[in-house]
């Protein structure tokens, strides 16, 4: 089997979700990594929660699955407004001047991922999106050189 590059192996998982139409593909964000497969956002049941897990963890190429889909019914507020000012806010905190952070939302899950020099910039980036009203933190943020 040829091995695949992260990016790869989450738009496997993508396009695997957009083929069934039961799953709330938009409201899904994928991440992967090393084999494991990240699930976030809001579903509308958890019946659609356990069929994307399962979907994910059909690929090839995915070791574990990783969720943290919730269950809601309800809309969310505009996420991509949301995931603009948690990026705005964490670029104006001086100590995360040097990283490489990129923020998106979906129904208040914020999902942290790219880079930071040091660890505890990584647990301040974590900190500071919380303080905003964030349901909860996905932080997939790699620390540069571990």
């Amino acid at each position: 089997m040829a091995v695949v590059s992260d990016e790869e192996l989450a738009e496997k998982v993508r396009s695997a979700l957009e083929k069934r139409p039961e799953v709330s593909k938009d409201n899904i964000t994928v991440l992967a990594g090393g084999g494991t497969v990240t699930l976030s956002g809001r579903v509308s049941s958890q019946a659609e929660c356990a069929l994307a897990e399962d979907i994910a963890g059909g690929i090839d190429g995915v070791d574990r699955v990783r969720s943290y889909l919730s269950v809601h019914r309800e809309g969310s507020i505009a996420d991509a407004q949301c995931a603009r000012v948690l990026s705005e806010a964490l670029r104006s905190t001086s100590e995360l001047s040097d990283a490489r952070i990129r923020v998106a939302v979906n129904y208040g899950v914020a999902l942290l991922s790219g880079e930071v020099a040091k660890a505890d910039q990584k647990n301040l980036a974590a900190a500071t999106v919380k303080q905003r009203g964030i349901v909860s933190v996905l932080n997939e943020l790699r620390v540069r050189g571990s």
